[in-house]
């Protein structure tokens, strides 16, 4: 029997019915007449497909009852996680398309996001999810900026002006674009008691937003700075896992204490 991983799973994956065969054996064991009653297959693709598995090790026959091996079923418990992560990603391509970095979101943690995304038609889509979390009073506001729009900077004028607690942790260029075109504003919020200015010192090629514990969003951004698409959500593992990666990002940063 060969032992190469990647013939293994192009046994497996070539054929719906094997995939189906070891879910239902996963669930209760059985006779062939009864899996192919089960699977909804044919008598003989059942059989070769049994036939097949066992000479694999992944089935064993008990007198004619068939069950999953050990192998057999911690093979079929993580192929079911991988196809379920795979589904994640896929019905989010349009962020991760563009999320290049280093963190990794756990499967869980993406499938409590909604993905918007930006069209030629509503190009402004994601800043609109941006805008609509801020509707209601913001007591916290931690974010991670790597590039400064005028949309974003309405938005978080608003916030200060309101008395928000703010962290903003933003990129060498962005620190740079702050100094030459927002000078009074930026200095205006370094000697105020609410805002905290940190400098990542590398390019950020994600921004992400903490709303005090209700809402999250991620977004993601093409080569020439544009937001393509983001994630949100208000569930608390979403949450957690965006506290984490802004307070990441924050301690590989050095906070700046005066204007630049």
């Amino acid at each position: 029997m060969s032992t190469n991983t990647a013939d293994h799973i192009e046994f497996l994956t070539s054929s719906e019915n094997r995939i189906d065969l070891l879910r239902e054996l996963a669930q209760q064991s059985g006779r062939k007449s009864e899996l192919t009653r089960r699977c909804e297959a044919s008598r003989a693709t059942v059989h070769r497909a049994i036939e097949e598995m066992e000479d694999r090790g992944w089935v064993t026959d008990d007198n004619g009852e068939y069950r999953l091996t050990p192998i057999g079923t911690t093979l079929i418990e993580h192929y079911d996680e991988f196809e379920e992560a795979f589904s994640t990603i896929l019905s989010k391509r349009s962020f991760f398309e563009y999320f290049e970095s280093d963190i990794e979101m756990p499967k869980e943690v993406a499938e409590k996001f909604k993905l918007t995304t930006a069209s030629p038609g509503d190009p402004h889509a994601t800043m609109r999810v941006f805008r609509d979390a801020t509707d209601s009073e913001v007591g916290r506001f931690a974010g991670v900026v790597p590039v400064l729009s005028p949309g974003y900077n309405q938005i978080a004028k608003e916030m200060f002006d309101s008395g928000t607690e703010m962290e903003l942790v933003v990129g060498q260029d962005t620190l740079g674009a702050m100094q030459s075109g927002y000078q009074e504003g930026t200095e205006a919020a370094l000697n105020s008691d609410n805002f905290t200015l940190y400098v990542y010192p590398e390019d950020l090629r994600i921004s992400v937003a903490l709303f005090d514990r209700s809402a999250a969003m991620i977004a993601a951004f093409d080569d020439e700075g544009q937001l393509q698409s983001g994630l949100d959500g208000s569930d608390e593992e979403a949450i957690e896992w965006t506290e984490q990666v802004f307070e990441s990002i924050r301690e590989q940063s050095l906070p700046i204490t005066q204007p630049p």
